[in-house]
């Protein structure tokens, strides 16, 4: 016999502040500036370049991570410039990362520093 007793409604989605997406933002410029300084480093170049991404590249998105973060600092600033900022961001540093994962693929266990300095999991192929 099914059980009377009605299924509760699933609990509503956590209200996003402000706040909270800010820093969420701010925590993604970060990840991707340390993510980027890691490409830059000239033992890791080769593999970068034969990707078609090139320290003029890089240097671009350092220099857009750091105005990003300024944009992510002035409470008065358009969300929508720094949300398309952040967004823009994030899929050159997806490229990176993709990059890394395709070099120093999870499957060999001596690749797992690099992958770490990449953000990549060290078992985990990137999704």
């Amino acid at each position: 016999m099914p059980d009377p007793t009605p299924t509760p409604p699933p609990a509503p989605a956590p209200k996003v502040n402000r706040s909270t997406l800010n820093q969420d933002w701010i925590n993604s410029l970060n990840n991707a500036g340390q993510i980027v300084a890691a490409a830059q480093k000239a033992e890791y170049a080769p593999v970068f370049t034969a990707g078609g991404i090139t320290a003029a590249k890089l240097t671009t998105l350092t220099t857009d991570i750091a105005a990003a973060h300024v944009l992510a600092g002035d409470a008065t600033t358009a969300r929508a410039a720094l949300e398309a900022a952040v967004k823009s961001i994030i899929a050159r540093r997806r490229e990176i990362q993709f990059a890394a994962d395709a070099k120093w693929p999870p499957s060999d266990p001596a690749n797992a520093v690099i992958r770490r300095e990449f953000r990549l999991s060290p078992d985990k192929p990137m999704k």
